[in-house]
């Protein structure tokens, strides 16, 4: 699965979990509320097994998975030899085997040579996976400190429309130059100050919008997305504070 929101998730992790300030263990927590999250909720025994799982060396001097040096990271989570890799650690142990291969020896050179090819082709993606959620997250953290207001209101409609699928009209301008003609501080970069943000809500400017970009077949879908309107600039609006502190 795509692992494409990890800065929210991280945002999310050091506002609620009581461990801000201590990477390895926010870690940790990505790795069974994020990364593994189904696993961990269909075994017991497993989400045990991630609490005394040794994390990466590099995230002990850093209070944030914020600060990760990505080129360490890469060396620590791939490792020297596959087995010894983070995700080898983990779909090698006896607790994820016995747990995901039930049918199977938990012993990984005693399982079938088909289910042993799955185990491995599981360990290099995944070590894939979260090396790239990581890269991923790094660069909207640099990219949030410098939007736009008009970027901003442009990616909240994209998102929008890619989660509801609801239609878009057609449009005579350019989407930027509607987006200019709705929002005075378009051009302004977003801090996520109050005044901002006051625009941002305002009700007509957030109707006329929606109006303008989306094919509204009933009345109630204009709530609905106004809705969502306000759910995605809220998290765009801790994304760039959380960048900017």
């Amino acid at each position: 699965m795509p692992f494409d929101d990890l800065i929210d998730y991280c945002i999310e992790a050091e506002e609620k979990s009581g461990i801000a300030g201590n990477a390895s263990e926010l870690f940790r927590l990505s790795l069974k509320e994020y990364f593994f999250k189904k696993e961990c909720n269909e075994s017991k025994n497993f989400s045990n097994f991630l609490d005394k799982l040794e994390m990466p060396p590099s995230l002990k001097s850093i209070p944030s998975l914020f600060n990760i040096d990505i080129e360490r990271l890469r060396e620590e989570v791939d490792g020297e030899i596959v087995n010894e890799s983070l995700c080898g650690r983990i779909f090698l142990s006896p607790a994820y085997l016995k747990s995901f291969y039930p049918h199977q020896p938990p012993s990984f050179n005693q399982m079938a040579p088909e289910m042993r090819a799955e185990v491995l082709n599981k360990i290099k993606e995944t070590n894939r996976e979260i090396i790239s959620a990581f890269e991923k997250m790094k660069f909207d953290f640099e990219a949030d400190r410098n939007r736009k207001v008009v970027q901003i209101v442009a990616f909240i409609i994209k998102n929008i429309h890619k989660k509801t699928e609801y239609p878009l009209n057609r449009l005579e301008k350019k989407a930027q130059e509607v987006i200019a003609e709705i929002f005075p501080s378009h051009n302004e970069i977003y801090t996520a100050n109050q005044k901002q943000n006051s625009e941002l809500l305002d009700e007509g400017r957030v109707r006329d919008l929606i109006k303008a970009f989306f094919a509204i077949r009933k009345y109630q879908e204009i709530n609905e997305i106004i809705n969502l309107y306000k759910k995605e600039l809220e998290r765009y609006k801790k994304r760039t504070l959380r960048a900017r502190k």
